[in-house]
């Protein structure tokens, strides 16, 4: 069953709404600001642009939707008075699935641009506020045309209800596979939508193999209302096939790297009580030991109810949270495991990258071309470094190979230097000097290839050139050459092979 037909987040601003409910998901968004600020900096720093477009992805309702545009806002503002410019437009887009409850968040927009008129004035560029309701795994906006997508406790919904029969594991793997199929999917459609080299902040549910999910309590309760004749067994089952997956942070990375189209720039943990904002003697009433269980009931009704009135009638779903709060202050906050466990990551779209490892179709295995070229222009490499060496005899000279790549290849130009300066050396009876290489290609590149390939290529170094050659160093220096790598007056040659024709950016045009 699809599960936007079934989950939706309490509307409105009663007792039970989440507009008046979700102190946790407030805590999340603002331990998420400090990444955010770097994610915009990088991105209104490369251009400056005049307007920047940022898409809240599962935004809910109440004052929470529009905490992360005033965030935004208040993170340019901060950048442009550093820099000295005048702060950009900011277009903000709200999603959530279409049955959610904007028209709370669409009233509250007066009071928002009246904060921002007061508190930035005519210092912050205008700021523009929309929605785009729908399922963040289906498209969403037109291609090129979203700067930075933010999105907070969403991505741990599943689209749809896993049917896992069997053990445990196979549970297991049938919610892993739809949180791959799921998040894949999500990666795909934002790289899509995103301007070249884009920036995503996500933060999401991991597990940690420690603290609970309310679906762990709740779940007691309903297997003891079936004990005690108050729920039909059929039904607490379709419980069990709750949409909700907390991956690992293994899990994440490695769909993040197979999907290919980011890169990860940071990666941050942290853990949200489920009793933020609680106050005892405030929310306590009398000496009710169970004031906390309370507060977090109606946190939890706020989010889920909608899943269990679609199961049961009024009053069992009355009768169930009120179990609930005793079941999860015994079961979960007395024993400190009421928190959620919160992944944050930055991204930003890949451009460009060669195909990692060692495989059928690995760059490694498919650049014959890339070495010929390499070799043709080993005469040229030559005369350079003996018009380098000759000019002051230098006891180390330092070398970067830009757009290096993975494979064999990419430490093919420093073997070449190498055997270049053994012969210029061997030639004037002197001793080689240190070399200090430099190898430069994109972060999301294959590196570790390349290092593992390091002891066989020392090896080869001592067994042709023993202890005639000086000391060769290998180091990595990942970025774009289209930007600065290194200190000034640093380097003495730059190679560069195949490399120079990728452009910085995708064009942006259509013919």
């Amino acid at each position: 069953m699809e599960v936007e037909q079934i989950l939706r987040m309490n509307g409105g601003e009663g007792e039970n709404s989440y507009a008046n409910n979700s102190p946790t998901q407030k805590e999340a968004i603002l331990k998420a600001k400090p990444m955010l600020e770097q994610s915009l900096n990088d991105l209104y720093c490369n251009g400056f642009p005049d307007c920047i477009t940022v898409a809240d992805l599962g935004c809910s309702s109440g004052p929470n939707a529009l905490l992360p545009t005033w965030e935004a806002i208040d993170s340019l503002d901060k950048i442009c008075h550093r820099l000295n410019r005048k702060p950009p437009v900011l277009l903000s887009f709200l999603n959530d699935l279409p049955g959610s409850d904007f028209n709370t968040v669409f009233k509250s927009l007066p009071s928002f641009y009246e904060r921002l008129r007061t508190e930035k004035g005519h210092e912050f560029g205008s700021c523009f506020v929309a929605a785009s309701p729908g399922s963040f795994y289906t498209r969403l906006f037109p291609p090129n045309f979203l700067d930075l997508v933010y999105s907070s406790y969403a991505l741990h919904w599943l689209s749809r209800m896993p049917k896992g029969q069997g053990n445990e594991s196979d549970v297991h793997k049938a919610y892993l596979n739809q949180f791959e199929s799921d998040f894949s999917t999500f990666l795909k459609f934002r790289s899509e939508e995103l301007k070249p080299q884009g920036r995503m902040v996500l933060t999401l549910l991991y597990n940690d193999n420690f603290h609970a999910t309310p679906g762990e309590p709740m779940l007691m309760v309903l297997k003891d209302m079936i004990s005690e004749g108050l729920a039909e067994e059929s039904k607490v089952k379709s419980f069990e096939d709750f949409p909700l997956y907390r991956a690992s942070i293994d899990e994440v990375k490695q769909i993040v790297k197979r999907e290919g189209s980011f890169d990860i720039q940071e990666v941050e943990t942290f853990n949200v009580s489920w009793l933020v904002g609680f106050v005892k003697g405030v929310d306590n009433k009398g000496s009710d030991k169970y004031a906390r269980g309370k507060y977090v009931t109606k946190h939890v009704r706020a989010v889920g109810e909608s899943f269990l009135t679609n199961l049961f009638d009024d009053a069992t779903v009355e009768e169930v949270y009120r179990r609930f709060a005793t079941k999860v202050t015994d079961e979960i906050l007395d024993k400190g495991r009421g928190a959620y466990a919160s992944l944050l990551i930055s991204l930003v779209e890949q451009i460009l990258h060669m195909n990692g490892g060692e495989g059928e179709n690995s760059y490694a295995n498919n650049s014959l071309t890339q070495k010929e070229a390499i070799v043709k222009a080993k005469p040229l490499l030559e005369q350079s470094l003996n018009d380098l060496y000759c000019n002051g005899f230098p006891d180390c000279i330092t070398v970067a190979d830009m757009g290096c790549s993975s494979g064999p290849n990419a430490l093919l130009p420093t073997w070449e230097a190498i055997d270049s300066l053994d012969k210029i050396c061997n030639r004037l009876n002197r001793k080689p000097p240190a070399l200090h290489s430099f190898l430069n290609d994109l972060p999301g590149s294959d590196f570790n290839t390349v290092f593992k390939s390091l002891p066989s290529f020392y090896q080869r170094l001592r067994t042709e050139k023993g202890h005639e050659f000086g000391s060769c160093f290998v180091a990595a220096a990942p970025g774009s050459f289209h930007a600065r790598l290194f200190p000034p007056n640093f380097l003495d040659f730059v190679y560069s092979s195949n490399a120079l024709h990728w452009l910085s950016q995708a064009r942006t045009w259509i013919f």
